[in-house]
């Protein structure tokens, strides 16, 4: 069983293409970045750029059974439609912290931004 990032219910519900594929596992980002850290993205990319690094990362999706029963013809379609071109080279490996920094995170970016009543 792949695990799930935690927070990503939101941003599933509103693309179930790249969730029922897998790309929002551990896994599925892993693999996301290795595929995609192929392309230097130089202003020069094209349409093709992105369908051939989509079908490379579905492929290796499959190849790791990070998809689930549920998927559909559909969901890879909307990957094909509007996963983004370019990527413009963003790191998506995985930044070494723990669950409370992020909420501690979270909480003072809040307080930030409402006011801090203390």
């Amino acid at each position: 069983m792949t695990e799930m990032i935690e927070g990503f219910d939101k941003l599933i519900a509103r693309d179930p293409g790249c969730s029922a594929c897998g790309m929002f596992t551990v896994e599925g980002l892993r693999a996301t970045s290795e595929v995609w850290e192929q392309l230097e993205c130089r202003e020069k990319e094209t349409l093709q750029d992105a369908e051939r690094l989509t079908e490379q990362l579905l492929d290796r999706l499959i190849s790791e059974s990070l998809p689930d029963e549920s998927v559909t013809q559909d969901h890879v379609n909307v990957l094909y439609r509007h996963w983004p071109l370019p990527m413009y080279n963003l790191d998506l490996h995985p930044i070494p912290v723990s669950l409370e920094e992020l909420k501690a995170e979270q909480e003072r970016l809040l307080w930030a931004e409402v006011g801090d009543p203390r």
